[in-house]
C-alpha cells in the first residue's frame, strides 16, 4: 500500500529485487557472442544438432555442461528436485550409439532426426 509520503510501491520494489538478482547471470557480452563463444547456453536447438551432426559436439560434453550449471546455479537458485545420478551414463550410451550408427555402409546411415 502507498502512502502519500511515498511513491514505492511493493510492486517496485519487487521488480527491484528481481532485476537485481538476475544481473549476474546476465553479464555484458550478448547472446550472439556467447554463441559464437560455443557454449550451449544460447543455442538453439537447430544448432546444437549440426554440432552434434558435425561431431563438434556429443551428449556426454553436452550433459556434462549442464550438470555442472545446474551444481554451480542450484545453490542460489533451489530449482532442480533431482539429478539423474545415471545421465553421464546415458549419455556415453547414446553417444555409441551415434558412432556406430554412422559407419558406413550401416543400415541406419546416420539418419537421425
Amino acid at each position: 500500500m502507498r502512502t502519500p509520503a511515498s511513491s514505492t510501491t511493493r510492486r517496485t520494489v519487487l521488480a527491484l529485487g528481481t532485476a537485481a538478482a538476475a544481473t549476474p547471470w546476465l553479464g555484458t557480452a550478448s547472446a550472439r557472442a556467447r554463441t559464437d563463444a560455443g557454449e550451449p547456453d544460447e543455442q538453439g536447438i537447430t544448432e546444437l544438432r549440426r554440432r552434434m551432426s558435425d561431431g563438434s559436439l556429443d551428449a556426454e560434453r553436452l550433459t556434462r555442461h549442464y550438470l555442472e550449471r545446474i551444481e554451480r546455479l542450484d545453490p542460489l537458485l533451489h530449482s532442480v528436485i533431482e539429478v539423474n545420478p545415471d545421465a553421464l551414463r546415458e549419455a556415453r550410451r547414446l553417444d555409441a550409439r551415434r558412432r556406430s550408427a554412422c559407419r558406413p555402409g550401416s543400415p541406419s546411415a546416420c539418419r537421425w532426426g
